[in-house]
């Protein structure tokens, strides 16, 4: 169990920081996803400051995730309650925003986005219940372990799409 829960830990914390990275490396993945909070809110902001306050939630959170202390990741569960009500709102809207969580892909948010964040807060949720878990060298191991799933999960669309079985066009003679 400890070492399912630092998995989690970096799965949360990996996949935070590779969002906020791609916001605050892309200007357009920014103003995508800032355009999508202001479909959700309203426009307060313009689409680049609002993408730019998620991107340092993100941020902000996913750093914190990854401090081994029992209420570390609670600025990630939040977060991530909070993306998982947003993009459920929007799917529920019937929105065609294109999903901006780790760079512009043009793919409509979906059942699936609201899934995983939904599955992120459960498993930050997981850690927090838990509280710290300190232990060397599985943490590091554990911590490699969940950085590289957290990579998956950043890329969850393109496995979607590679994995997506595609019937050939059938010639009628």
């Amino acid at each position: 169990m400890d070492v399912f829960l630092i998995v989690a830990r970096y799965v949360v914390s990996g996949t935070l920081l590779i969002a906020a990275s791609a916001k605050y490396l892309s200007p357009a993945v920014r103003a995508a996803a800032g355009v999508q909070v202001e479909e959700l809110l309203g426009p307060r902001w313009t689409p680049g400051a609002a993408g730019c306050w998620l991107a340092a939630a993100e941020a902000v959170a996913g750093v914190s995730a990854a401090v081994p202390a029992r209420l570390s990741v609670l600025p990630a569960l939040a977060v991530l309650v909070l993306l998982t009500a947003g993009a459920g709102a929007l799917v529920a809207r019937g929105s065609s925003t294109p999903c901006a969580c780790f760079g512009d892909r043009g793919r409509p948010l979906g059942a699936r986005h609201v899934a995983c964040d939904g599955a992120l807060a459960l498993l930050a949720g997981a850690v927090l219940l838990q509280g710290p878990v300190h232990g060397w060298p599985d943490s590091a191991l554990a911590a490699g372990l969940g950085a590289a799933i957290a990579f998956l999960v950043s890329r969850l669309d393109d496995m979607v799409d590679v994995l997506r079985v595609t019937q050939p066009e059938r010639k009628v003679l």
